[in-house]
């Protein structure tokens, strides 16, 4: 008696031409979504089909990060949609139900809430640390598992817990910035700026630590507010801090908009030879911003660049996203993504076709197999104590508004 709507389910198509240059929808094959309401129409998830495993993501549409949402939706829908064209899982389709948060945690525990009430197999494609830090402990009293959030951070990557981690830690890249900056390019004095929360911290204690193993010192740091793009007082604290001498290289421990405002300012204020160190969450449209050859910006990726096809996973990749969206970019965010689905499924496969798939199965497939080759590339080992998938980090630069390998340069954290 709550609920007067009938429907809610989209279907997803593109404009193709058509006869005299007219324009005509396609519809976009295996690409539907299904909106489970956190209001008054109380569905529950079995409403969505009667073998359907259905997934529930709170992540960021709107706000300073919001290109970073669609992509990580986009990438899963892609491996999700490819799966479900075989069968799904044992007959069993895949969903993605998908909540904005804004970025923000407590829209995010609200939504997280949402979905575990109306009974999601899992939880998947989430972004942000202090996010993931809130929504984790609610996977584990639900007993459902916590997918491959968007996040390096290690509060995350403890044993005990129903998380499954793919991507490098933050420490894995901040030690392999700082690799680079140190014995590549020979530099000593190293700065930071980062974001003032649990994310942001990660990098400022990673950063201690990969200069203290080489017997450094960071030499000053400045910060800014989440959610802000506000950073000259964070950049002057950097140049004020560090007199008499001037940083060699700053680590923009930062996401993509106040990281490209503060190399901005910094290129204004810092010698043109400064280096500036950034991890993967700087995201896709960091690179946009800038649009001729900035050989002096590193980035560290946590995949090989989603453009590199010299990689088998590159190319699943994008013809599983081509025939989603024939109009599709390759973007690292949404590869990503797609590898954290193609892990789910893949775990999920290796349940025995008659074994109940309550979500447990999914998490101890995940320790039993250990190691999961997907489209050649590794993860693992799993295992009871350890649940992460990768270690190993590549470097990007930038070039004429895209990202472009720095050919030979990865690197393998082993400690």
């Amino acid at each position: 008696n709550s609920c007067g709507q009938g429907l809610r389910q989209i279907w997803v198509a593109n404009g193709t031409s058509g006869v005299a240059s007219s324009v005509r929808y396609q519809l976009l094959p295996q690409a539907t979504l299904s909106f489970l309401p956190a209001g008054s129409c109380n569905a529950t998830v079995s409403q969505l089909g009667p073998k359907a495993l259905v997934f529930g993501q709170s992540v960021v549409f709107t706000g300073s990060s919001g290109p970073n949402g669609p992509q990580i939706q986009a990438g899963i829908m892609a491996a999700f949609s490819a799966q479900n064209s075989r069968g799904g899982i044992y007959g069993h389709m895949l969903r993605l139900v998908s909540l904005d948060d804004g970025y923000v945690v407590s829209p995010a525990v609200a939504n997280t809430k949402a979905l575990i009430s109306r009974g999601v197999y899992g939880l998947i494609g989430y972004y942000g640390t202090s996010i993931s830090n809130n929504v984790a402990p609610l996977a584990l009293q639900a007993k459902i598992p916590y997918i491959a959030p968007y996040t390096g951070t290690t509060s995350i990557r403890a044993s005990g817990t129903y998380v499954v981690n793919l991507r490098a830690a933050y420490p894995d890249e901040v030690f392999a910035l700082v690799r680079y900056a140190t014995a590549t390019r020979g530099l000593s004095r190293i700065s930071i700026f980062f974001q003032n929360d649990a994310f942001g911290m990660q990098g400022y204690d990673a950063l201690v630590r990969a200069l203290a193993a080489i017997n450094l010192n960071m030499l000053s740091n400045g910060s800014y507010a989440t959610n802000s793009v506000v950073v000259v007082p964070g950049l002057s604290a950097i140049v004020s801090n560090a007199r008499p001498f001037t940083p060699e290289a700053v680590v923009v421990f930062a996401v993509g908009p106040p990281a490209t405002a503060f190399i901005q300012a910094a290129q204004a204020t810092l010698p043109a030879s400064t280096l500036y160190l950034c991890p993967s969450a700087v995201g896709e449209g960091f690179i946009s911003n800038f649009q001729t050859n900035y050989s002096n910006i590193i980035i560290t990726q946590v995949t090989p660049l989603a453009t590199d096809t010299s990689y088998k996973a590159t190319v699943d990749y994008q013809a599983a996203m081509l025939k989603q969206n024939p109009m599709f970019q390759p973007s690292l965010v949404s590869f990503e993504s797609y590898m954290n689905a193609r892990l789910a499924i893949s775990a999920l496969l290796e349940v025995a076709e008659n074994e109940t798939l309550e979500s447990n199965a999914l998490l101890r497939s995940v320790v039993s197999v250990g190691i999961f080759s997907l489209s050649q590339l590794l993860f693992g080992p799993y295992t009871a104590s350890c649940n992460q998938g990768m270690r190993q980090v590549w470097y990007s630069y930038i070039d004429n508004g895209k990202y472009a390998a720095l050919p030979n340069e990865t690197f393998t954290f082993t400690n």
